[in-house]
């Protein structure tokens, strides 16, 4: 978690790989709630957007974390979340 806070490139890119699967699950949680057929496009779309949400304001969704569940846990509830807006935003 620090060496992500702290912007090291190989932990971001560790996050991206190890931890696709529960993003991919929240973001499809997030599809299937809304009706919404799941793109590959729109998928990588709203993988993007997460990273970013994880990323900005100095990373404080990843300091927010408090540890109460695992963090894949916590990254699909993230990634369902960042779907949901981001679809209901669009529309």
């Amino acid at each position: 978690m620090r060496r992500l806070i702290e912007r090291d490139g190989a932990a971001w890119e560790q996050l991206t790989t190890q931890y696709r699967d529960p993003i991919v699950r929240g973001i499809a949680r997030g599809f299937a709630e809304l009706g919404v057929a799941m793109t590959a496009s729109g998928l990588e779309e709203v993988c993007a957007e997460v990273v970013f949400v994880l990323f900005k304001n100095e990373c404080s969704a990843l300091r927010n974390f408090a540890g109460r569940s695992r963090f894949a846990t916590w990254l699909t509830v993230v990634s369902r979340r960042v779907c949901l807006a981001k679809q209901l935003n669009q529309e």
